[in-house]
């Protein structure tokens, strides 16, 4: 029961990654590589994924992204294997609110000596929020070796129709993919 609901809180996470502007996308590669060499690639299922619906968004999206880099979706015979992975993790936010009052202290020249005051508030809280990731790694499928891995997190917030979760989606993997592919010798 642990390991569903670790898979649908992933599937959440994965869904919603997008949700805020902020999503936060990396990616590292294999400087040796010629990525000019790659034409198909071919997406290796994600069996963690439960839920069909979040896989086929997840699939299409990378399959639209690779196609506009200039790669064409292939069979068994494809020169890269595409593999896209969820998680959710929770990160501590902390945060402060502060209202009302000048403080105490002489008012200096400006206020011409006099002492000024006044009481202020400040609330703080502290809370656990959950950060997704999405992970998608491309490998070389002759030489069966990591060539390129693109990260995307986010803190989960909201929900979202099944259209906008597509949207978040596609924007997420859009934004790791920006720079591919990358140039040889190059980070």
């Amino acid at each position: 029961m642990k390991r569903f609901l670790a898979t649908v809180t992933a599937l959440a996470g994965i869904l919603l990654l997008a949700g805020c502007s902020t999503v936060e996308t990396k990616a590292d590669w294999d400087t040796g590589v010629d990525f000019g060499q790659y034409k198909t690639f071919s997406i290796i299922p994600a069996k963690e994924v439960q839920n069909p619906m979040v896989r086929q968004r997840v699939e299409s999206a990378i399959v639209t992204t690779l196609a506009e880099k200039g790669l064409t979706k292939a069979g068994e015979d494809a020169d890269l294997l595409v593999g896209a992975y969820g998680s959710v993790s929770s990160q501590t936010q902390i945060d402060s609110y502060g209202y009302g009052g000048y403080g105490y202290g002489y008012g200096g020249a400006w206020a011409y000596g006099t002492w000024g005051g006044g009481m202020g508030m400040t609330t703080t809280t502290v809370r656990e929020v959950p950060v997704g990731t999405l992970v998608i790694d491309l490998v070389d499928a002759k030489a069966k070796k990591l060539v390129w891995r693109g990260t995307a997190s986010s803190v989960i917030s909201g929900s979202s129709s099944p259209e906008q979760m597509q949207q978040k989606i596609n924007g997420a993997i859009d934004k790791m993919f920006y720079k591919y592919p990358p140039k040889p010798g190059k980070k």
